[in-house]
């Protein structure tokens, strides 16, 4: 058997940091990924990581939709 990997989305942080100009707004994100093996008995690991995405970003597809969602509204 292969390793697997699946991601979770965990958080989503919008940090405003300019009110008048959303293009400088940034999403903060916490995924969770875990690597697992049926047939390993030293797995899973669970690892998570931080991403943030700036608007500048312009393929934001690999994402969950609940990210594109916030992102189309506080880009906007």
């Amino acid at each position: 058997m292969a390793i697997t990997k699946t991601t979770r989305l965990k958080d989503v942080t919008v940090m405003v940091r300019d009110t008048t100009d959303s293009s400088k707004t940034v999403l903060c994100l916490t995924l969770i990924d875990t690597y697992d093996d049926p047939n390993d008995d030293q797995l899973p690991l669970v690892k998570a990581r931080n991403v943030n995405i700036k608007s500048s970003v312009t393929n934001i597809t690999d994402y969950p939709q609940l990210v594109q969602d916030i992102a189309a509204v506080a880009w906007s």
